[in-house]
């Protein structure tokens, strides 16, 4: 097989329409894509966590994501290259729940009870995570698992995406933040979106979940949070800490409107 007819392993949809090699090809530019987007962001919410001692990730995110990845990315993968994607993802995942329970407690420094238990209440909120995405699994046509697949993922970058923008507004800083981060998450979501498109508009039968009220309103909704509202908070709260560092050196601030 040379370059030219390369394609990444079939899915199970994919074994079993057999698409021609430029639907794959297309497709697998795609989820190529936006994994190493995700994998760059992954990368950067670590070193960011460790660089300015806080977390951007909030918890209920954490808990989802971790569970999500581990249930779907590897206990119940629909194809062995999700499991080699899933595996690091799961590891860099560790890495931000260490970082939480390490200057969490600085965080929520107002709530005693939530600062001092983060040590056992992120690791014990992940069973109870993955028993909630197991029966989801169960609750949706067996014959038809790419759309608890669908469902999941929707949920969970909805809660992604909105708790991000919620982040910034109830922290009042950046720490745990970065533009880059915002811009490798945002550009993986995008492309994963557009990786379903692609699907949805050449195997309609196969996608007729992704087609139904409820998957459109939610992606509109991440992509809304992602690619316009998340800046504006982002830039708006970088603002104010400037403004507070030069008021703490003794500068007169600007007014923020």
């Amino acid at each position: 097989m040379g370059l030219h007819d390369f394609h990444l392993p079939l899915t199970a949809l994919d074994q079993i329409n057999q698409p021609p090699l430029w639907f794959l090809q297309v497709q697998d530019a795609m989820t190529i894509t936006f994994t190493l987007s995700w994998t760059t962001a992954y990368i950067l919410y670590v070193r960011q966590a460790f660089k300015d001692k806080s977390y951007g990730v909030p918890l209920l995110t954490l808990w989802l994501n971790t569970a999500w990845e581990i249930m779907f990315g590897i206990v119940c993968a629909g194809s062995t290259g999700l499991i080699f994607v899933a595996g690091p993802w799961v590891l860099l995942e560790i890495a931000l729940i260490y970082a939480t329970i390490k200057y969490g407690s600085i965080e929520w420094r107002h709530s005693p009870l939530v600062a001092n238990n983060l040590w056992w209440m992120i690791p014990a909120a992940q069973p109870v995570a993955c028993g909630f995405y197991y029966a989801l699994m169960q609750s949706f046509n067996k014959e038809k698992p790419q759309d608890s697949i669908i469902m999941s993922a929707l949920a969970n970058q909805v809660f992604t995406s909105i708790g991000a923008v919620l982040h910034l507004i109830s922290k009042g800083n950046t720490k745990g933040h970065s533009v880059g981060i915002w811009f490798w998450r945002t550009n993986g979501t995008f492309w994963t979106v557009m990786c379903h498109y692609w699907q949805m508009t050449h195997y309609p039968q196969d996608h007729y979940f992704n087609f139904s009220p409820i998957v459109q309103y939610g992606m509109w909704i991440f992509e809304a949070c992602d690619f316009v509202i998340y800046p504006i908070v982002y830039y708006y709260v970088s603002q104010r800490e400037r403004e507070a560092e030069k008021q703490a050196a003794g500068q007169k601030p600007k007014r923020l409107r």
